[in-house]
C-alpha cells in the first residue's frame, strides 16, 4: 500500500499575483511543480476630454490615452485636464 499526501503550495512575491496550487505526492515518487507568478495587469486609461495629464503614484506618465502594466497592489491614479482634476485610489 502506497501513501498519498495532499499539499497546498502557495507562492508570493511583492508586486506579483499570489498563486496557490494543490498537489498530490505519492510515496516513493518525485514531483516537479512549476508555478508562474503574474507580474501585473495591463490597463487602459482614457479620459474625456482627451490628452489629460496622467500621473500614477505621483509620477507623470504622459497624456491620455495610455496602456500601462500595473504591478499588483494599491496605486493612485490622477488625471489632470485644463479645468478638471480627478484622483482615485485603486
Amino acid at each position: 500500500m502506497y501513501l498519498v499526501w495532499n499539499y497546498k503550495i502557495e507562492a508570493r512575491k511583492d508586486g506579483y499575483e499570489n498563486s496557490i496550487k494543490n498537489v498530490i505526492i505519492e510515496e516513493n515518487k518525485m514531483n516537479k511543480e512549476n508555478i508562474i507568478l503574474q507580474k501585473g495587469l495591463e490597463i487602459q486609461i482614457n479620459s474625456d476630454p482627451q490628452n489629460a495629464d496622467l500621473y500614477i503614484n505621483n509620477k507623470y506618465i504622459g497624456k491620455t490615452s495610455q496602456n500601462i502594466i500595473l504591478k499588483f497592489g494599491e496605486h493612485t491614479i490622477k488625471l489632470n485636464a485644463v479645468k478638471n482634476t480627478k484622483k482615485q485610489h485603486i
